[in-house]
């Protein structure tokens, strides 16, 4: 019944006019929210990014090595065992 109404040219009620501008308002809220955490999270993952290379660097610079396999009770790919030598590497 609306639809026929809103094809013929005629202005919708003040009741669905408000109804429509809150939903409206309401998407706009929401999509901000998902902009600004969009890019709150790319921050946060470069900074987390950086702190690693950082970190790894250091323990380069001091001496160590990065073994190589996967340390024991570790996920592949998760976790990485650094020693002052490679005999070091295979104690457990």
């Amino acid at each position: 019944m609306w639809s026929q109404r809103l094809f013929k040219g005629r202005k919708a009620s003040i009741m669905l006019q408000t109804i429509c501008s809150k939903v409206l308002y309401l998407l706009f809220i929401i999509y901000y929210l998902l902009f600004i955490i969009y890019y709150l999270l790319l921050i946060i993952g470069l900074v987390v990014n950086f702190g690693f290379n950082y970190y790894t660097g250091k323990l380069v610079e001091q001496g160590y090595i990065k073994c190589r396999g996967i340390p024991t009770g570790s996920m592949p790919g998760m976790a990485t065992k650094y020693a002052k030598s490679e005999s070091l590497c295979y104690l457990k």
